[in-house]
C-alpha cells in the first residue's frame, strides 16, 4: 500500500522523498499558527528532514513566526501571482503545497496545479471541473444531488426576481447568501416579506468567482446572490479525509456551539454517526485527496443537510485536533509513500474546545 501512495508523485518528487527530504508550504497561513505547529510537530516525528515554510501577501502574517521560511506572495489575483509561487516552489524546493483560502484555492484547481506537480510539488487541490461546482453554491446542488447528499433548496435572485413570487417554492423562512462567498460573506435570514430588501443589499457587495469585490457603479448582481431555504436543526462541521490515493478513510465531526467571523469559535468532537456516510459520498463525488472541510445541519428527522464545503483544513479541525487526530502528520506519511497510524485518523468524542487570542511581535520578520 506504500507504493500505491507513491504513485502520484512526480519522478523529480519522488527522488526527494527517497532523499528523506520534504519541504512543505502552507500557503495564504495567515493566523494558523497553530496549524504550522502541526505540521512542524508531525515533521519532527516522522524523522524525515525537510522544513515547513508558509507564504501569504501580508508581510507581516503572524503564522510566519511559527514556520521555517516565510514566503511573500502577490494576492491571488494578481497577474503576477502563479510566477510567483512556481518560482518559489522551485526556489525553496517545495514538495507539498496546501492552500488554506478558498479563492486560491480556485487560481490553482486545474492547470496550474498540473503545471506545478509537473515540475516536482504535489498541490492539495480539485479537479478544476469539481472546483468550480464546490465554490458554486448554485451548481454545487446539483453535484450533491448526483451523490445522494442532502442540500437546501437553492435559487439564483436573478431568477427569483425574474418570476413573480418564485421564492414560494421555498417557504417563508429564508437564507440569502453570496453565491461565490467565503467566510459566511453576505450571510442573512429572513422571512420572505423582507426577501427583496435582503436580497439588494446582498447583491450590492457579491464577490465574483475570484473573489473579486464588485465595481462601484452601485449596480446590484442578482446573479450572484443565492437564496435557500433556511433548515433548521443543529449545526455540525466535519472533515472528510482520504489518503493521497483518494480512498475514504474517515470522518471527524464536531457539534458547533458558536462562530465568530464566519468560522468555528466553540465546538464539541462527536462521534460522526450517519454524518459519517454523507462523508464518504462526498469524497466520491470530490475524489479529493486530503481532507475536505464542510459544515452541515441535521434536521429533527435527523436528516443531515449539506450547507458549505470548502476543500481545505478549516476552522473547525483543530477541535478535532485537540480531540486526538493529527491529519497533518496523515499528510507527511502519505506524501513520503508511507502508511498513516490509525489512531491519527480518531478524535474522542465529548472534547469541548474554544478558540481565543493571543499577539505575537513580527519584529525582523524575514522572507522572500
Amino acid at each position: 500500500m506504500a507504493q500505491k501512495n507513491r504513485r502520484h508523485i512526480p519522478r523529480n518528487l519522488a527522488q526527494s522523498v527517497a532523499e528523506e527530504m520534504l519541504n512543505i508550504l502552507l500557503t495564504s497561513a495567515g493566523r494558523r499558527n497553530y496549524l504550522v505547529q502541526w505540521f512542524s510537530q508531525a515533521l519532527t516525528r516522522s524523522g524525515i528532514r525537510g522544513r515547513i515554510q508558509v507564504a501569504d501577501c501580508d508581510r507581516r502574517a503572524p503564522a510566519q513566526i511559527a514556520a521555517d521560511h516565510f514566503i511573500h506572495l502577490p494576492p491571488h489575483r494578481s497577474p503576477d501571482y502563479f510566477t510567483n509561487l512556481a518560482s518559489a516552489c522551485a526556489r525553496h524546493e517545495v514538495s507539498l503545497l496546501v492552500p488554506l483560502h478558498d479563492y486560491e484555492i480556485s487560481t490553482l484547481a486545474g492547470e496550474p496545479a498540473a503545471a506545478l506537480e509537473a515540475a516536482g510539488t504535489q498541490v492539495m487541490a480539485l479537479a478544476r471541473g469539481v472546483q468550480s461546482a464546490i465554490e458554486d453554491k448554485y451548481a454545487f446542488a446539483e453535484l450533491a444531488a448526483a451523490a445522494d447528499v442532502a442540500t437546501p433548496p437553492t435559487r439564483l435572485a436573478a431568477d427569483l426576481l425574474a418570476a413573480p413570487g418564485g421564492w414560494r417554492e421555498l417557504g417563508d423562512d429564508l437564507v440569502v447568501k453570496h453565491r461565490y462567498g467565503s467566510g459566511s460573506s453576505g450571510l442573512a435570514f429572513c422571512a420572505a416579506d423582507d426577501l427583496e430588501e435582503q436580497l439588494r443589499s446582498c447583491a450590492l457587495t457579491a464577490p465574483d468567482r475570484s473573489g473579486r469585490p464588485p465595481s462601484d457603479d452601485g449596480q446590484p448582481r442578482y446573479d450572484l446572490v443565492v437564496v435557500q431555504r433556511r433548515i433548521r436543526g443543529v449545526e455540525y462541521g466535519f472533515d472528510v479525509v482520504s489518503d493521497f490515493d483518494r480512498r475514504h478513510l474517515a470522518c471527524l465531526a464536531r457539534r458547533k456551539f458558536a462562530m465568530r467571523a464566519g468560522e468555528t469559535d466553540r465546538a464539541v468532537t462527536v462521534d460522526p454517526g450517519p454524518i459519517a456516510q454523507v462523508g464518504a459520498r462526498l469524497a466520491a463525488a470530490t475524489g479529493a485527496r486530503g481532507l475536505i472541510d464542510v459544515d452541515a445541519i441535521v434536521d429533527e428527522a435527523g436528516e443531515t443537510w449539506v450547507i458549505d464545503v470548502n476543500p481545505r483544513f478549516g476552522g473547525g479541525y483543530p477541535f478535532s485536533h485537540l480531540a486526538g487526530a493529527d491529519v497533518p502528520a496523515c499528510y507527511v506519511a502519505w506524501h513520503a509513500g508511507k502508511e498513516h497510524d490509525p489512531k491519527w485518523l480518531v478524535a474522542a468524542a465529548g472534547v469541548t474546545g474554544a478558540k481565543y487570542e493571543s499577539v505575537t511581535a513580527i519584529t525582523g520578520a524575514a522572507g522572500d
